[in-house]
């Protein structure tokens, strides 16, 4: 292996190390912001708010090192277009940490009144979004496109109970009228969900692009 081979090497490990990393971070903060809508914890939820920042620099530190490794080592073919997909993968990852301080800021805005019945819903739309993001990581370890299709494919569970949560607090606010303001949070937060599951498909993707050069458009039904 040549010293220019080795370097490539290095430096895309290093990348993909950062993007894993990334990744768990949003893990752990999907984690959180469940447990502050489940407990309405306020104060947890503006800290989630305030950590988006650190995403934002997350990404543009990935993103940097990217087009570093483009301008200095000018990759070729199959390692460029996987320089491509880490690139828009930490992009993915950061829209996804852009709506979970979205799904935030959302809980300072709910009140403790009756709110319609539809957080065991919620609740199974965040372990999908979690274990999903887990496999596809994994998948993106592994440079395995087959299971990041198959993972792909759960979304259609996060859209069928999203269209069935969406039904479910607009009939409950038909019956409650103090309930609006609630139950419109709640279908603004159930959507970030939704587009959760939209970015990790995404993520898949960009790993089919990387392994393959072929391009997929998954979010398409």
């Amino acid at each position: 292996m040549n010293a220019e081979r080795t370097v490539l090497d290095s430096a895309r490990r290093e990348i993909r190390g950062k993007t894993r990393a990334m990744s768990e971070e949003i893990r752990v903060t999907l984690h959180d912001v469940y447990d502050a809508l489940k407990h309405l914890d306020y104060r947890r939820a503006e800290t989630i708010i305030k950590d988006d920042v650190n995403y934002n620099r997350l990404n543009e530190s990935i993103h940097e090192d990217c087009l570093n490794l483009i301008a200095r080592q000018q990759p070729m073919a199959s390692d460029l277009r996987g320089v491509i997909a880490d690139l828009q993968i930490a992009g993915e990852l950061e829209r996804i940490a852009d709506h979970t301080a979205d799904i935030a800021r959302l809980i300072g805005s709910l009140k403790n009144e009756e709110i319609p019945h539809v957080m065991d819903a919620i609740e199974t739309m965040f372990d999908h979004c979690d274990e999903m993001l887990s496999n596809m990581l994994a998948a993106y370890r592994d440079n395995d496109p087959g299971r990041a299709e198959t993972i792909a494919a759960h979304d259609n569970e996060i859209d069928h109970l999203n269209g069935l949560a969406v039904t479910a607090i607009i009939e409950f606010m038909q019956k409650h009228a103090n309930t609006v303001d609630n139950g419109t949070h709640l279908i603004w937060l159930v959507h970030h969900l939704e587009r959760i599951g939209d970015l990790i498909t995404n993520i898949g993707e960009h790993i089919l692009f990387a392994t393959s050069g072929r391009i997929a458009d998954w979010n398409r039904s």
